[in-house]
């Protein structure tokens, strides 16, 4: 016979398995997970980056341009926590991340880290971080990003 606590841990190890599932599956689950410590949580027109940039981890938009007034949130969704999704679904996976300055490059990659490591148990990777002279590589189970002033090419995300 079975305990009744018994049966409780499990339902939950089983609830904590589906959401980990959903997390790794859709970018909003994992930005809800991710911005709940800080007490936010995607709003409608964060939902709606979200299935754009979801639409360009599947392939089926190859360009995409995020234009929204100021203070809407769209670093924290496409260069912060994109990245740290598309790490944790992708194996081998690298990212460009180019801005207008190699500080905000670098900024914007550090808290990509800043939030892959704390979704790390959700999400199954593992970080370790190396910096040579002004760039920093982020390598995540397999896969990296490198952050550094825009190159001459049209970059994979701009900040």
């Amino acid at each position: 016979m079975t305990r009744p606590n018994s049966d409780q841990h499990r339902l939950y190890d089983l609830r904590a398995e589906y959401w980990r599932r959903i997390c790794r599956r859709e970018l909003v689950p994992f930005a809800v997970h991710a911005l709940a410590p800080k007490g936010e949580a995607p709003a409608r027109h964060h939902r709606r980056i979200c299935a754009e940039l979801e639409a360009v981890a599947r392939g089926d938009v190859l360009r995409l341009m995020v234009l929204a007034p100021p203070a809407s949130a769209k670093t924290t969704y496409v260069s912060r926590l994109f990245p740290a999704w598309y790490f944790a679904t992708r194996a081998h996976s690298n990212i460009i991340a180019a801005s207008h300055t190699a500080e905000l490059a670098e900024t914007n990659t550090s808290s990509a880290t800043s939030a892959t490591i704390p979704t790390c148990s959700i999400t199954g990777c593992g970080m370790t971080t190396r910096r040579t002279g002004r760039r920093r590589t982020i390598a995540a189970t397999g896969r990296s990003v490198s952050a550094g002033p825009s190159p001459a090419r049209a970059p994979m995300w701009w900040s």
